[in-house]
């Protein structure tokens, strides 16, 4: 059967004559009634499969020790990973399971997750990131420049946002934790490209255009042609082709 950890009253009385040394569990009035309080030890795998020493205190009783201990202990490993996981930590492990994915992207990510999303949202964890974390996150990135002095543009901002709702995707689908905050962060609006559409008959100067005419011993003629001006005898577009010239002759 697998251990349940332990629990146990402490205190923080100090030891006498030696500063900064507290009796925890030594103490001699632990046997009294509110002295001290109760505590729970106990470890807990994650989903790489490694143990994870888990220690909480401040309970006023034994009996609420062992239901909070309890609560860690049956709760399932994806879920405990998600709870206990910092978002740095997640990050960098999501990168190593982007094993199908081009180098190129592989550097992108691995710079907006280093340069950006580590230094801001690090030290979270996983499952407490919240759209008031990545609003604050998102207004200090807006503030930053780039090494030429210019901020960063939006088209950057929603791209650091990709990554990060990538990933935070991906904890949901391991179960890790059931939202992604990232979908529903209001980031400034891109500058859509407008098509720009030339007149058929227009140049980039202005002048109509002609198609061009190829002579039988000389380069394209793009000379503008009148529409009523007829082609020369025996040229056609085909570049005079005597088959091309009898077809005209015979009409």
């Amino acid at each position: 059967m697998a251990s349940r950890g332990v629990i146990f009253k402490s205190c923080t009385c100090s030891v006498a004559g030696q500063a900064g040394r507290r009796r925890n569990r030594t103490c001699p009035r632990l046997v009294e009634r509110g002295h001290g309080n109760w505590q729970f030890d106990c470890r807990v795998r994650d989903i790489r499969g490694r143990s994870t020493q888990v220690r909480r205190g401040g309970f006023p009783s034994q009996a609420a020790a062992t239901r909070a201990r309890d609560g860690v202990l049956d709760q399932s490993l994806e879920r405990f990973t998600g709870q206990r996981w910092t978002v740095e930590r997640w990050l960098r492990y999501w990168l190593t399971t982007r094993t199908s994915i081009r180098p190129t992207t592989l550097r992108v990510y691995t710079q907006h997750i280093e340069q950006y999303l580590i230094p801001h949202l690090g030290r979270l964890r996983l499952a407490d990131v919240t759209v008031r974390h990545l609003t604050g996150m998102f207004a200090d990135l807006a503030k930053q420049t780039t090494r030429s002095g210019q901020p960063l543009a939006p088209a950057t901002l929603h791209r650091i946002c990709a990554t990060l709702r990538g990933a935070l995707n991906a904890a949901i689908r391991n179960d890790l934790i059931t939202d992604n905050p990232a979908r529903r962060v209001e980031l400034p609006s891109r500058p859509r490209p407008h098509a720009v559409v030339w007149p058929r008959n227009a140049s980039s100067s202005g002048g109509s255009t002609a198609p061009a005419t190829r002579s039988p011993s000389g380069p394209p003629n793009t000379s503008p042609r009148s529409s009523t001006e007829s082609p020369p005898t025996g040229s056609t577009r085909c570049g005079g082709s005597p088959r091309c010239a009898a077809f005209a002759g015979a009409k």
